[in-house]
């Protein structure tokens, strides 16, 4: 089961940042994404997911970089996630585990 709340670590060129993936489905059914790194939050567009396999994508704003579009392909297992981003030719691994309900992480 994809849905729920996902504390992540994306090991990126400049080191590893902490984050959370949020996925849920639309009142049509559609899968939904909200990324959140460092208090930006980024909806995510074109989520589709195949049982535990996930595909999706944005645009990130960065000051210095300008707008940068990504794809990210992932999985679940049990309460695992792994993932890789891809913007241009830089490629980054996120993993995380299924936030509990208490707020602490799985």
């Amino acid at each position: 089961m994809l849905e729920g709340t996902y504390v992540v670590s994306a090991q990126t060129p400049v080191g590893s940042k902490r984050g959370e993936v949020t996925f849920s489905h639309g009142v049509n059914g559609a899968l939904r994404a909200v990324l959140n790194v460092r208090g930006l939050n980024i909806a995510l567009s074109s989520a589709r997911a195949e049982g535990d396999f996930f595909e999706l994508s944005g645009t990130i704003s960065h000051v210095l970089m300008g707008k940068a579009p990504f794809t990210c392909t992932g999985s679940v297992e049990g309460d695992r996630l792994t993932a890789t981003a891809r913007s241009g030719s830089v490629s980054i691994s996120l993993s995380g585990m299924r936030k509990e309900l208490s707020g602490r992480t799985a």
